[in-house]
């Protein structure tokens, strides 16, 4: 089971709100390999994610088509998102993100 919301964790990533970077792995990958999500917002297409089934990554123009791609061993990262766990948001472990959004 995930460690954030699915919901909660997009409408925080969109247009990099509260999160420009994401680190994660999937329960169900075997390897664990750490992969990395990031929005920069200087780039034409600003959604990018790397240690994915593209060597060297792959950037989206929005949101919703980096994680609705089929990028992650022929799933989606939303269709994957059952199998996520979040290990660090924005540098920092995901609690201590979260408090960062109570102040």
């Amino acid at each position: 089971m995930a460690n954030i919301d699915y919901h909660s964790f997009c409408a925080h990533f969109k247009d990099g709100k509260d999160i420009q970077e994401a680190g994660f792995y999937l329960f169900n990958d075997q390897t664990e390999t750490v992969c990395y999500l990031k929005f920069l917002p200087e780039r034409k297409n600003p959604y990018w994610v790397n240690s994915c089934d593209v060597p060297d990554g792959v950037s989206f123009p929005s949101l919703e088509e980096l994680m609705t791609s089929r990028i992650f061993n022929r799933k989606s990262l939303q269709e994957n998102w059952d199998n996520v766990y979040m290990l660090s948001i924005n540098g920092m472990h995901l609690e201590d993100w979260r408090e960062t959004l109570q102040t």
